[in-house]
């Protein structure tokens, strides 16, 4: 099950960045770098806030439904009675923000945001409670039909003479008619659970254990948008907001994979660890997400610049550079999102939130302090940073919770990683072979330092053999 879910999380992923991928090509063309730079800052402002409105029901709902298979309907009903509220306060905090904080001639433009804000706060919510009963498997379709919608609707408006306002009217639209979807779906498989309400006493503890879980969200997710959200207040060009935020996009792309194992992972994760026998696979899960991470940084600071350049054109060269070198950022990224992820379900959720509020402290430190002398290089250093700090933060969590030999793995990726950039980076190869021989040079060290042990890979085999399907 463990498997199957994960598939079919990661192709909902895969499909949704797909998507939104050939979406922001056809933007960046019709557009160009500023009014991009409008909408992706518009995009990232309301995502900073969509974790408030969903109040860590993700981890929540993982957590509860993963232990239990009765009272789901009691369950589901205050959950999202707490989200109903959160939503709406989010939706009014971020509208009196715009207000005070927008020009005129941008105003409501980004104020339609508000609305793709509260539609999709209620289509997440839906998705979690799907997940946390192990049921994600028309969630692929959804992301297929309504981003694709998204995508039609928004071109041809494009091509037909539509300009910015259109388009964020589209993505807003867009997410109000998944909602009423996801919501007509719940409503079918659990009866009665949009009739909001529940006992008091009840729903203060489902705010205080979900507050935690909030500050962990909130804070990961403003990780991977506060460069764009700073960059438009400390500095006056939107197109250098629209090409650092075309890069950034293409980084948390490659995240999928840490994502998507992650929320599949959750809810058995939660009855492992009850059990006392999680911890282990939580540590190898690590490992082998570090490795894949390790090799996926260099193919994409290999072949990736060159790919964005060609795709989008000359005048995004500077995106195409920028996305190289946030490259180096992926793997300590992807082990601070998925070890942080699995702390909620150990009972270590105080120390995720904790670790994620640090991480943001550190990257916005630096780069407010950074950029006005290096410039855009302050902005790839300050995620960098900000990235190890939460995998070295949270993986020492993990290791004083779950005590096993191997203490250097993470040095070991490390390593590998700085010299097989250091290849990548030599030139002592055709450009197009230099990728090739680092990802090489990477494999055989990994392997050679014993990164992933003999141990590990049979408890990986493991894992797969349990997650399979049972055939008669």
């Amino acid at each position: 099950m463990l498997l199957k879910n994960s598939a079919v999380l990661f192709s909902a992923q895969v499909l949704s960045r797909f998507i939104r991928f050939l979406y922001l090509l056809i933007l960046a063309h019709l557009l160009g770098p500023q009014e991009v730079g409008l909408f992706l800052y518009g995009i990232a402002l309301y995502l900073s806030l969509l974790v408030v409105a969903e109040f860590g029901q993700h981890v929540f709902l993982s957590r509860r439904l993963g232990k239990t298979t009765i009272a789901v309907i009691p369950i589901l009903r205050n959950s999202l009675t707490i989200v109903a509220v959160s939503t709406l306060l989010a939706c009014a905090g971020l509208a009196l923000f715009i207000v005070l904080s927008e020009p005129p001639d941008t105003l409501w433009i980004v104020m339609s945001f508000v609305g793709a804000l509260g539609a999709r706060a209620l289509a997440s919510w839906v998705r979690f409670a799907f997940i946390a009963v192990e049921d994600p498997g028309w969630i692929p379709r959804v992301e297929l039909a309504f981003r694709g919608l998204e995508l039609i609707l928004g071109s041809l408006l494009l091509l037909s003479g539509g300009g910015l306002v259109a388009i964020c009217l589209v993505h807003c639209l867009a997410w109000m008619a998944e909602a009423v979807f996801a919501l007509s779906r719940v409503a079918r498989r659990f009866p009665r659970v949009l009739h909001l309400g529940g006992q008091a006493r009840y729903l203060r503890l489902v705010t205080a254990e979900s507050s935690v879980f909030l500050v962990s969200a909130a804070a990961m997710m403003a990780f991977s948008q506060l460069a764009v959200l700073l960059l438009r207040h400390i500095q006056d060009d939107l197109a250098f907001v629209g090409q650092f935020g075309i890069a950034m996009q293409f980084l948390t792309v490659m995240l999928i994979l840490p994502m998507a194992i992650g929320a599949a992972f959750l809810p058995r994760l939660s009855r492992a660890y009850l059990r006392g026998d999680g911890g282990s696979d939580l540590v190898i899960g690590a490992k082998l997400l570090g490795s894949v991470a390790v090799l996926i940084g260099i193919l994409a600071a290999g072949y990736g610049p060159a790919i964005i350049e060609r795709v989008l054109g000359e005048a995004y060269a500077p995106t195409a550079d920028t996305f190289g070198r946030l490259s180096w950022a992926f793997m300590p990224y992807a082990l601070a999102v998925f070890v942080g992820q699995s702390l909620n379900v150990i009972d270590r959720r105080y120390a995720a939130a904790t670790v994620a509020l640090l991480m943001v402290v550190t990257q916005g430190g630096l780069l407010l302090g950074l950029f006005p002398l290096l410039g855009e290089a302050a902005i790839v250093l300050s995620i960098l940073i900000g990235s190890l700090v939460g995998m070295a933060l949270s993986l020492r969590v993990v290791h004083r919770q779950i005590p096993f030999s191997d203490t250097t793995w993470p040095l070991k990726l490390l390593a590998t990683t700085a010299l097989a950039y250091t290849v990548l980076h030599s030139g002592y190869f055709a450009p197009w072979l230099l990728p090739l021989v680092a990802l090489s040079v990477a494999v055989a060290l990994i392997a050679a330092l014993g990164v992933l042990n003999s141990h590990d890979l049979q408890a990986l085999r493991r894992i797969v053999r349990q997650s399979l399907p049972v055939t008669r």
